[in-house]
């Protein structure tokens, strides 16, 4: 299993969904169900990530059989199988198809002993995501916001999922025209983002909408700053000659003009 894991999510698809398959049978049939469901999950997942769509979907209404075939309707494992099925649709662009999955997921997720359902975040950025694809700023912001409750609760003020939960916010923040609150949640996503000691594309990006926000609020000295430093990231993680250089290059051309207006 933990050899599999690695294959996915180095992208090595093709060995991760054999090593799956082998651990779903050897699971199976030790009636180890919880790991069979697992693999499962993880044979699906490889899958849809390689766009395998219709097999994806599949695999889903077979785990969902099995799974009410052996633990009947009282299974808390069912609501792993419609998340599933709701990144399919989501990926397929069935989008009212993965609403409606990912909200069946929240309904049969268990809840602890204190009546709070645990491991939101993913799904509700999901469903902002969806939101946001449909140009509906302020229920994309709603789920955002309770993507970032979420992981907060369950993985702590610190965790490198939340740095993207509030990159998302920030960003639908900018768009409503909220500058204040966006340059708060990007703030916060970056610098959780280097107290992980993590500056791939995600962080780059959001140092580059805040020194952005920075040039709209007309705070030119701490947009070029950070433009600049965007800049130099994209030049290292994609190369001088990429889409990504020349755009970091016209957003700080764009401050530096502004600046000498």
């Amino acid at each position: 299993m933990d050899q599999g894991f690695q294959l996915l999510n180095n992208g090595q698809f093709e060995k991760s969904r054999f090593i799956y398959q082998e651990a779903k049978e050897i699971a199976k049939s030790a009636c180890l169900w919880n790991m069979y469901f697992t693999s499962y999950d993880k044979e699906i997942e490889t899958h849809w990530r390689l766009s395998e769509l219709e097999i994806a979907k599949k695999k889903n209404a077979d785990a969902l059989i099995d799974l009410k075939t052996v633990l009947g309707d009282s299974s808390n494992l069912e609501y792993r199988i419609h998340q599933s099925l709701g990144t399919i649709y989501y990926m397929a662009g069935e989008l009212d198809s993965a609403t409606y999955a990912y909200e069946l997921s929240i309904d049969k997720r268990p809840a602890d002993r204190n009546g709070q359902k645990k491991d939101m975040g993913g799904i509700y950025t999901n469903l902002g995501a969806i939101q946001s694809k449909l140009g509906n700023l302020n229920k994309e912001i709603f789920y955002f916001k309770k993507a970032v409750e979420s992981d907060k609760a369950d993985l702590g003020e610190d965790h490198i999922y939340l740095a993207g939960s509030f990159s998302n916010l920030g960003d639908a923040m900018l768009r409503k025209g909220e500058n204040s609150k966006a340059g708060q949640y990007l703030e916060k996503a970056i610098h959780i983002y280097e107290l992980n000691n993590t500056y791939g594309e995600n962080y780059i990006n959001t140092i580059s909408a805040l020194g952005s926000l920075y040039s709209w609020n007309e705070e030119f000295e701490k947009s070029i700053l950070f433009l600049k430093r965007a800049l130099n990231y994209k030049i290292e993680l994609f190369g001088i000659k990429s889409l990504q250089v020349f755009e970091g290059y016209s957003f700080l051309a764009d401050a530096l003009l502004r600046s000498e207006e």
